[in-house]
């Protein structure tokens, strides 16, 4: 039996990576919730404004997959929410944090 080198990583381990770098690169301005519930829906993770503890969008993390196959749930958390429902997988991490840094304009 051989073993994968580099196996993709689960939806928990895509999560914990990606609070961790949405920590680090919005810095105090902003406070980075794992599995936060809002109105009996759970997000993987919530971003909020430390000033006012302002909701200012929520992410969905999944293992794959593009908008077209979660729209939906994405739809549903939006409405719920009045905010933007934001999707991450594995690939598309890195990036996402990096937009969401430039469009929030954290330091």
């Amino acid at each position: 039996m051989k073993i994968a080198l580099e196996r993709p990583k689960s939806e928990f381990e895509v999560q914990a990576e990606a609070i961790t770098l949405l920590k680090e690169v919005l810095g105090e301005k902003y406070i980075v919730r794992g599995e936060y519930a809002i109105k009996r829906l759970r997000f993987d993770i919530a971003i909020f404004r430390s000033e006012d503890r302002e909701l200012v969008c929520t992410i969905e993390i999944k293992k794959s997959g593009g908008t077209r196959k979660h729209q939906k749930q994405l739809s549903k958390y939006y409405w719920a929410t009045g905010k933007p429902c934001i999707l991450l997988t594995q690939h598309t991490m890195h990036s996402a944090v990096r937009a969401l840094k430039n469009r929030l304009g954290a330091s």
